[in-house]
């Protein structure tokens, strides 16, 4: 019950017998069950492999889409609206206190099994001619792989003047050059030097290596990765970011023991790939990522648009993230742009 202090946390069960949501509302000693009789395991597996395979059969996660293929997105998003999304809001909503009419109720989802592949974030009806009730719509959203995650940030509140440290890798040796980062890494250095001209250290290419990473890692509370990163699916700790002289894993980040570490945002390949919970584990007590590859173009847009919110009012917050996400993602939403380019991106933690 103590978890829920920033907002309701879902933790929904998916098993070979039945599927199930337990609902924590904030200051309430009340658990709801909502069981959800349309989701069965098979439901969600089925679901999981439908986008996995669209993925590799469109080139998405090889920075190449097919833009002639079709979109399996509404089928997905329409049936985690109607199957999960749909009965948890309807136990929910009379429930949700809104302070401000503005301010939409901010809801961390822990899932399990299959359904942690899929974007629930991003539910809603879009297999309809009209436009149908959309998840983002309503609520923001953030993923916690335990309610010990919220338990650990509690009492730690955001820092007056964090630093800033910036992976800018655009032609990292044996990989396929990341032709926007620099771009985005300049824009996102002018955002924080207007507030703070030494908040900002950037690494780039060649300075970029995994000692130098370490130290500044160390140095800074806040880390914007524009390099490619990978995921070890069997060992989480292995999963690693790609440097110019080789990779720098989880664990050896882990070890730094980053007390004050409040941000990090992976715009990179892959780096939510299957476990989405890395940076959580390293300290950080947010993380904005992408369930896999995004478009070159978009990348610098929304993180441009996500640290102008995090810094507006020359005060910076980490703890807005989740919002300054959802608002980005929208905007780049009713840009037209496709399914594939807004739904990857997701917020973790706090």
């Amino acid at each position: 019950m103590k978890a829920a202090v920033h907002g309701p946390v879902v933790v929904i069960n998916i098993s070979q017998y039945r599927s199930d949501a337990l609902i924590i509302m904030p200051q309430s000693s009340e658990l709801h069950h909502v069981a959800l009789p349309l989701f069965t395991s098979e439901k969600a597996r089925y679901l999981q492999t439908q986008l996995h395979d669209y993925l590799v059969d469109a080139g998405i996660n090889v920075r190449k889409p097919d833009k002639e293929l079709q979109s399996r997105f509404p089928e997905i998003l329409s049936s985690l609206w109607t199957c999960v999304v749909l009965p948890i809001m309807q136990r929910m909503s009379p429930k949700i206190e809104q302070k401000n009419p503005h301010t939409l109720p901010h809801i961390f989802w822990c899932l399990t099994g299959p359904l942690t592949f899929l974007p629930l974030h991003a539910a809603g009806l879009y297999e309809t001619a009209e436009p149908g009730p959309k998840l983002m719509d309503i609520a923001i959203s953030s993923y916690i792989p335990t309610l010990t995650v919220l338990l650990d940030r509690i009492h730690r509140e955001a820092l007056i003047s964090p630093k800033l440290l910036g992976i800018c890798q655009t032609c990292t040796p044996g990989q396929v050059p990341l032709l926007a980062a620099e771009h985005e890494m300049l824009a996102i250095a002018q955002l924080i030097g207007q507030y703070d001209p030494q908040g900002v250290t950037v690494l780039k290419d060649s300075a970029a290596t995994v000692e130098h990473t370490l130290q500044s890692l160390a140095e800074c509370n806040w880390v914007h990765l524009a390099c490619h990163g990978v995921q070890d699916m069997t060992e989480p700790t292995s999963s690693a970011i790609l440097l110019w002289n080789g990779r720098l894993t989880l664990a050896e980040i882990i070890k730094l023991s980053l007390q004050d570490a409040e941000l990090a945002f992976l715009s990179a390949c892959e780096t939510a790939t299957g476990d989405k919970s890395c940076m959580l584990l390293a300290g950080y007590k947010g993380v904005i990522a992408t369930m896999w590859s995004i478009q070159d173009e978009d990348g610098p847009v929304v993180a441009s648009k996500v640290y102008d919110q995090l810094l507006d009012g020359k005060i910076p917050n980490a703890m807005r993230a989740a919002e300054a996400l959802h608002n980005a993602v929208l905007e780049l939403q009713q840009k037209g742009a496709s399914f594939e380019r807004w739904v990857p991106f997701i917020h973790m933690g706090v």
